[in-house]
């Protein structure tokens, strides 16, 4: 069951170094919670990760593969974006995304999600 009040300070955990903004949303872009030193971040990539997340979905169902990640429930994507990097995972219904510099290293980055999220 997911606790609200809890949200927060599980998302604070991941926003350390080079990670600059943590969100998580329904698949829909509704924003459930978030950790940011900039709180304006935050629906830009709540609305990214709702795309994302479609995109995501789609390529799944249509290529119906298996992997770990995916018995796992849980599927990302990264973008290189000119003032950063945005990573996007799902969990079952919900999104999370990261907002980190473009020079943060990815596997970090993965796993610190990975850690977050199981």
């Amino acid at each position: 069951m997911l606790r609200a009040r809890a949200l927060p300070s599980v998302l604070e955990q991941v926003v350390t170094g080079d990670v600059l903004t943590a969100v998580l949303t329904t698949a829909d872009g509704g924003l459930v919670a978030s950790s940011s030193p900039e709180p304006e971040e935050t629906k830009p990539l709540a609305a990214l990760s709702a795309n994302a997340f479609a995109a995501l979905d789609g390529k799944y169902d249509e290529e119906a593969e298996s992997s770990a990640a995916e018995s796992a429930g849980l599927q990302s994507a990264i973008f290189h974006c000119e003032n950063g990097q945005v990573h996007v995972a799902t969990l079952g219904k919900f999104v999370v995304s990261i907002r980190s510099t473009a020079d943060a290293p990815v596997g970090m980055i993965r796993s610190k999600v990975r850690r977050t999220l199981l």
